[in-house]
């Protein structure tokens, strides 16, 4: 069975501190407002409202109004990224994007809040280094990964989706860092689809479905490292189908494969 090492008070006190200096820093960094005077290209600084393309000081903010949507295609950072509702931000192949802070979007501390509409050829790297808030990503909007998205160190959640996620790329949650909560937290619809999708080191659940995930490629759970409750959650599940489980208010269509507990074993129940 894989195991939870307590912290001594020490420990505890060092993180705890390590949290309030980040928070620090997070309260004191710039807003840097997406104009797109300019061009569509993250990397002008005549798109910003700083004119500075951002850092790991700033706090992005994209809006709606701009007729020219960003699309980065470079390596970038932030301190927070906010997409607002009806606005967009696209991450080519050749684009990145890292956080290692966090910013209160929302009523929360989330590294990467979208209200608004993601598509991620690139890659995302949320608390690979530093803790993120409470949540890694949260998505109300719609967020369509097709490239690599990659989270750790959230207190909460790794992925929170109110939305509509698509995936057909790869995301990794707790490779480098414990994610407090859940893996994911799903409470719409989650599509996993020709992607993989593997979680480690939970504090909680590995995947909690409260509205509809269906998983047609690779989802695995705890193979790695520890999932301290469930693999997936809710237990309450009933078979309609060799592929189809139901919850009394959500839907897990498992057509794939999934994988839970083969190098580290973690709690199960029998559907």
């Amino acid at each position: 069975m894989g195991h939870i090492s307590l912290l001594t008070r020490s420990a505890q006190a060092g993180l705890i501190s390590l949290l309030l200096l980040l928070s620090s820093l997070s309260a004191h960094a710039q807003t840097n407002t997406w104009t797109g005077g300019t061009d569509t290209d993250w990397n002008t600084a005549a798109n910003w409202s700083l004119t500075l393309v951002p850092t790991a000081t700033h706090n992005v903010v994209i809006p709606s109004a701009p007729a020219n949507k960003p699309i980065l295609s470079t390596a970038a950072s932030a301190s927070s990224v906010h997409v607002q509702s009806g606005a967009s931000l696209s991450i080519s192949s050749a684009g990145s994007l890292t956080i290692n802070s966090f910013a209160t979007l929302g009523g929360f501390t989330n590294a990467f809040y979208n209200q608004g509409t993601v598509t991620n050829g690139g890659t995302v790297i949320l608390g690979n280094t530093a803790p993120v808030g409470s949540m890694g990503l949260w998505s109300d909007g719609t967020f369509t990964n097709n490239g690599t998205i990659q989270i750790s160190r959230a207190t909460d959640h790794g992925i929170n989706n109110r939305g509509a996620f698509a995936n057909s790329g790869t995301i990794t949650i707790g490779a480098s860092g414990t994610v407090g909560m859940q893996g994911i937290w799903n409470q719409a619809t989650f599509t996993n689809s020709g992607g993989s999708i593997t979680i480690d080191r939970t504090g909680d659940n590995g995947l909690r479905n409260d509205g509809t995930f269906t998983n047609s490629a690779t989802l695995t759970i705890g193979a790695s490292a520890f999932i301290a409750t469930r693999g997936v959650l809710p237990m309450r599940l009933r078979r309609l189908s060799p592929t189809v489980v139901q919850a009394a208010s959500s839907r897990l269509i498992a057509q794939g494969t999934m994988v839970l507990g083969t190098m580290a074993p973690l709690p199960t129940r029998p559907l």
